[in-house]
């Protein structure tokens, strides 16, 4: 069966002017670790390596006025929050108002249980429930979309996962297209970055450990990526390392640099 397509994803748009050009960051999770053990001290090595942002998959139990004193001091911005599907169902208005004070973009939901996904109508309330939040948080301007991993790229019904959740939910929802993740999914990570087109809201470049050591055409990635016009960050993630944390985290910085130099 042929795979599923968005019927009506709109085409990528002209690039973004240099001077609005989504910024470099990290995803929190990353170094989750360090974080841990000195949150203040790991955003500023985050900066010295060349990152302008990060992406936060949660507070620490520090306040979000402490972290927004810590990216202040650094001179770092936040690209986004990861927020679970559990917070966002108990608690979403105080997401919303975290979001706010720390000048997140946009809030993104970074996971679906993949047993929850086995059937059309699985599908489709998952993204119905994506949608009321979409609509929610961009009545109030903060953006709302939902990263995906290997299995939302699958086909339920003929239709991928996240192809059915863009449909439901409507145009409020965005997608964090994970470059890896999509390709472990047995999807061409660029051919679908086209496909999706403007309701890609931001890029998860990730390879299997360090930047360029993996499977992804993180080159290609880029080259089309620069084609959407809304982009909130070019956002690095890694969860295996060759070495040291902190050497695989300077190699991927520098990868992603040059990348985005180039």
């Amino acid at each position: 069966m042929c795979a599923g397509r968005f019927s009506v994803a709109k085409s990528i748009e002209p690039a973004q002017p240099s001077d609005s050009a989504p910024p470099l960051a990290l995803q929190l999770w990353s170094v989750r670790d360090e974080a841990k053990a000195d949150f203040p001290g790991t955003l500023k090595r985050l900066a010295g390596l060349g990152f302008a942002a990060v992406e936060y998959a949660g507070w620490n139990d520090h306040p979000v006025s402490r972290h927004l004193a810590w990216l202040k001091e650094t001179g770092l911005r936040c690209a986004g929050l990861h927020v679970g599907r559990e917070r966002l169902r108990q608690d979403s208005a105080r997401v919303l108002g975290e979001a706010l004070e720390i000048g997140a973009p946009m809030v993104i939901c970074p996971w679906w249980p993949p047993e929850e996904l086995k059937t059309e109508q699985a599908c489709a309330l998952a993204g119905e429930e994506l949608g009321r939040w979409a609509q929610s948080f961009r009545e109030k301007g903060v953006r709302f979309g939902f990263h995906n991993h290997g299995h939302e790229v699958a086909e339920v019904a003929g239709k991928r996962i996240l192809n059915r959740f863009l449909e439901v939910a409507g145009p409020d929802l965005e997608i964090q297209l994970d470059v890896y993740w999509a390709k472990v999914g047995g999807v061409d990570p660029v051919g679908y970055l086209r496909e999706l087109g403007s309701r890609i809201g931001s890029l998860h470049l990730k390879d299997q450990k360090e930047l360029g050591g993996g499977p992804v055409d993180l080159a290609a990635v880029v080259r089309a990526g620069r084609g959407l016009n809304h982009l909130v960050a070019w956002v690095v993630e890694q969860e295996e390392f060759s070495g040291t944390v902190w050497d695989g985290i300077a190699a991927s910085a520098r990868y992603a640099k040059n990348l985005l130099s180039s």
